[in-house]
């Protein structure tokens, strides 16, 4: 396995360089995490897997990422934007135990496959901000032998731990493409893809017995007991343990996760722990000689040199100054998760997964997941460097600063990681694995309004029906009682809901995916709702479109677009702060006023708060002297926003626009897209011919609009205002013909 430099940004770069790929969309997808963000719609319109939807009014985005989604039911949230053609299944332990694996598997148009098995989740944080680590494998015409081999052990997990247990379409489609991909290989070439001997090994642990009667209790399956048979297979006896991780066990009795690694390999001598602490007490290490015991610290800072590399890594100039001052504001937490296990002779067994360094996820209490593989690292031969080896190899992983961290007698305990102490009160009930809402019958007119709809509840298959309460339990789509009340004839597997109208079930649909369950009896004193939220698939014979649509309020347009595209957040005075406001104004000396002015009625309140966002998102989309890397789809949404706000009822704040608002808006939303196209030139544009069009459009259609609403009486001759456009589109279209002379 070559470990490469560590790669800015992860998941999202890939996922961006299969968008900009024409050839290479995604047909079908796997993901397994621990939690997906209720932010998931920013998050896949960051990456550009939600595209803008060509829509006559409001700004919507489609979803083009048709994935099987599994997590653990205890992080189910409310949960009302996210697309639905991701398919969402729970993945449940025992007791406290966690769905911890992190995995993210792609079948591309192009007929090759994409494997990303790592430690981030699918949210924010974890695609755009912490430290990760992760391996990328590719599987195509030309990889090697051993790739085939780890997309095969691929393909047998998730048939043996999760099509067993799943009533899912989309991973029995995933899996026929994969299966189908590498018999083809296999007959290229006439290799067996299933060696017992591969140099590199999916590496799970918790996942237990494969009988689909049992529970996964993870009884049976270690994550150290594999990792330990893997260095066996290889004929690599560890002397040296380097770990990082950003949790820890507790260690009060000297029985802790590292002791268990020591009782497993018995030659181990050595530790290097890298995590995001400055200090360690001394008896997290007993077993070892202290001065075999190395400590680091990863900080969250990110150093100038670090910058720099983020920097080149975007595509942008590194020739920049105030590096010390954009330091200040970025923060990167530690998540990644590695465990390399190496010899007296340079050769060591490399662990990149989802697994933190505890007990419950190297003994078989959580699912996690990872890939094991044979790296080199100096031997005893070069002295000099044996010294420094763990250091630098860690600096080489995660391109970061390291620095030493110091034992002490006495301190605070490691911290646990949250995800290990999940409190399973509000989760999903423990006999579901997942809700999909299907038509009553054939229901084959799509479009009529009176066909009915009802949810299906699907028992998992390993729980046997354990845990089935209904007499306790209440579900509620919105105000509809979605209770299950009956069972259908499919091996006492799945129930249903009563049926109800298209008519009453649509409305809800365009604005969540959640069905809330409530307990019918809680103690009096409670003071806990009791809600769980529980996110259910569609059936496409419903009707419903297997496309997520978010709508963005006219008035919240320019903020989300900064938020989206330059990741600024501008915070807004809400309406009781602005009227506190107002009200100190009166006390000051303004009581005059006959009529006081109410700051959240004024329509001239709104146009000046859009101004103002504006000038926000040129502030931090438009460097002067600087160029910018334009997205295609941010020209498109500009234009898209124009429209919505010229239709005849478009409204800001609530206040309704009139001809001479319109000109304005247009106007200068007609300019920023030419000066934002001028400033990307170059730089990045996915698809020039298409930015060019739109920028022609969006400046047809405020010319259009200034000529018609010209007050009476206004000269039709020179316009600065005017004239200002037109420069800037003569600065775009120079970069144009600059560009295709070069």
């Amino acid at each position: 396995m070559t470990v490469k430099k560590n790669r800015y940004g992860s998941l999202p770069q890939i996922l961006d360089e299969i968008h900009c790929n024409e050839a290479s969309g995604i047909e079908a997808a796997v993901i397994l995490t621990y939690e997906f963000d209720p932010n998931l719609a920013h998050a896949l319109a960051s990456t550009a897997l939600l595209e803008l939807e060509d829509i006559e009014f409001g700004l919507r985005f489609k979803s083009e990422f048709p994935a099987c989604l599994f997590f653990d039911p205890k992080r189910s949230r409310s949960l009302p934007n996210f697309p639905s053609d991701f398919e969402i299944h729970f993945k449940a332990g025992r007791g406290r135990a966690c769905h911890h694996s992190k995995a993210y598997a792609l079948a591309l148009s192009d007929g090759s496959f994409k494997l990303v098995l790592g430690s981030f989740n699918l949210t924010e944080s974890g695609l755009f901000r912490n430290r990760e680590s992760f391996a990328s494998f590719d599987l195509c015409d030309d990889c090697s032998a051993e790739v085939r081999d780890l997309f095969s052990q691929w393909s047998q997990f998730l048939k043996k731990h999760y099509l067993n247990t799943t009533s899912s379409e989309r991973l029995s489609l995933y899996l026929k493409h994969l299966d189908d991909r590498l018999a083809e290989l296999s007959n290229v070439d006439g290799s067996d893809s299933q060696r017992k001997d591969s140099p590199m090994r999916l590496l799970s642990s918790g996942y237990g017995s494969s009988d689909p009667h049992k529970p996964d209790s993870g009884s049976n399956s270690s994550g150290l007991d594999e990792l330990k048979k893997f260095c066996e297979q290889n004929g690599i006896d560890p002397k040296k343990l380097l770990v990082v991780s950003p949790f820890f066990d507790e260690n009060h009795s000297g029985d802790g996760i590292l002791q268990r690694f020591k009782s497993i390999f018995k030659n181990l001598t050595s530790v290097s722990i890298f995590s995001k602490y400055s200090k360690w007490k001394r008896t997290f290490f007993k077993g070892f000689d202290e001065r075999n015991v190395r400590c680091f610290c990863i900080p969250s800072e990110v150093s100038n040199d670090e910058l720099k590399d983020i920097i080149v890594f975007l595509g942008k100039s590194d020739q920049t100054s105030s590096h010390s001052n954009l330091t200040k504001s970025i923060f990167r937490d530690l998540h990644s998760k590695l465990v390399l296990l190496a010899d007296d002779n340079g050769r060591a067994v490399l662990y990149i997964g989802s697994a933190n360094f505890s007990k419950k996820a190297w003994l078989g209490d959580n699912f996690e997941l990872g890939v094991a593989g044979i790296v080199e690292v100096p031997d005893e031969s070069n002295p000099r460097q044996v010294q420094t080896w763990d250091k630098e190899f860690v600096k080489s992983i995660l391109n970061t600063k390291v620095t030493k961290a110091c034992l002490v007698d006495d301190g605070e305990d490691p911290q646990k990681d949250d995800e290990d102490d999940n409190d399973a009160a509000a989760a999903p009930p423990g006999w579901l694995e997942s809700i999909l809402l299907s038509p009553v019958g054939d229901a084959d007119d799509q479009d009529d309004q009176d066909f009915q709809g009802r949810f299906l509840y699907f028992v998992r298959k390993s729980s046997a029906r354990i845990g089935l309460d209904l007499e306790n339990e209440i579900f509620q789509f919105g105000d509809l009682d979605v209770t299950p009340v009956a069972g259908i004839d499919n091996g006492s597997l799945l129930l249903e809901s009563p049926p109800y109208p298209f008519s009453k079930l649509e409305k809800m649909l365009n604005s969540t995916r959640v069905i809330t369950k409530m307990s019918r009896h809680r103690d009096a004193g409670s003071s806990d709702p009791g809600l769980v939220f529980i996110p259910f698939n569609i059936d496409p014979r419903f009707g419903i479109k297997a496309q997520f649509h978010m709508e963005v309020n006219p008035e919240n347009g320019l903020a989300f677009l900064a938020n989206l595209y330059a990741g600024k957040k501008f915070s807004r005075q809400d309406d009781a702060r602005r009227k506190k406001a107002a009200d100190r104004r009166a006390e000051d000396g303004f009581q005059e006023l006959e009529t006081p002015l109410d700051e959240s009625r004024s329509k001239t309140h709104a146009m000046r708060q859009w101004i103002s966002d504006l000038g926000n998102l040129e502030q931090a989309l438009i460097k002067p002297g600087k160029s910018m890397t334009l997205r295609s789809d941010l020209i498109e949404f500009i234009l898209m926003y124009a429209k919505s706000l010229v239709r005849p009822d478009a409204k800001l704040q609530n206040k309704k626009l009139n001809p001479t608002d319109k000109t304005f808006i247009v106007m200068e939303l007609a300019i920023l897209a030419a000066r934002l196209a001028a400033a990307g030139c170059g730089q990045g544009a996915s698809n020039k011919d298409a930015v060019e069009k739109i920028v022609a459009e969006l400046a047809e259609m405020a010319l259009q609009l200034e000529a018609k609403n010209r007050p009476d009486g206004c000269s039709t001759g020179d316009d600065p205002y005017r004239q200002l456009l037109y420069d800037c589109l003569d600065r775009f279209k120079a970069k144009l013909n600059q560009e295709s002379a070069s």
